[in-house]
């Protein structure tokens, strides 16, 4: 744990401690609860001119 004060990716964490980078995630994920905010079902709306000469528009999610 004392790794994951530096700031660097979980293979340079796994090649400094010669475990694999899967260990390091699994270890963190262990130690360190998080919670993650959830997405919203659509993540933006584009506007765009197609070929048949009208306006679509294009959902992102």
């Amino acid at each position: 744990m004392k790794e994951a004060i530096y700031k660097s990716s979980f293979k340079d964490m796994a090649s400094r401690l010669n475990i694999s980078s899967t260990t390091v995630l699994r270890i963190l994920n262990a130690h360190c609860k998080q919670s993650r905010l959830e997405l919203p079902s659509v993540l933006s709306i584009d506007e765009f001119k197609g070929n048949s000469g009208g306006y679509k528009y294009l959902y992102h999610w």
